[in-house]
């Protein structure tokens, strides 16, 4: 199985998500990042618990505005 990794974070650290996603694919190493992998109109709940059960790792970005996000707590729970 290809190596999958969820990034979490808070969008006020979208550029350094976006950075550490765009680093990991230079890699070889597929990533959910919710901008890339959610489209209008999808259940985000849904797409949430299916990119956590596809991905074999999760990388959660910490920072003052994560602790604030209710999806980055989702994410993690």
């Amino acid at each position: 199985m290809a190596t999958k990794v969820f990034i979490s974070y808070s969008h006020f650290d979208a550029e350094i998500a976006r950075s550490l996603a765009e680093q990991l694919r230079e890699m070889g190493i597929d990533c959910f990042l919710d901008e890339k992998s959610i489209d209008w109109g999808d259940v985000v709940t849904e797409k949430v618990k299916d990119g956590l059960k596809t991905c074999s790792a999760l990388i959660v970005i910490l920072s003052p505005g994560c602790l604030k996000s209710q999806w980055v707590s989702f994410e993690v729970g």
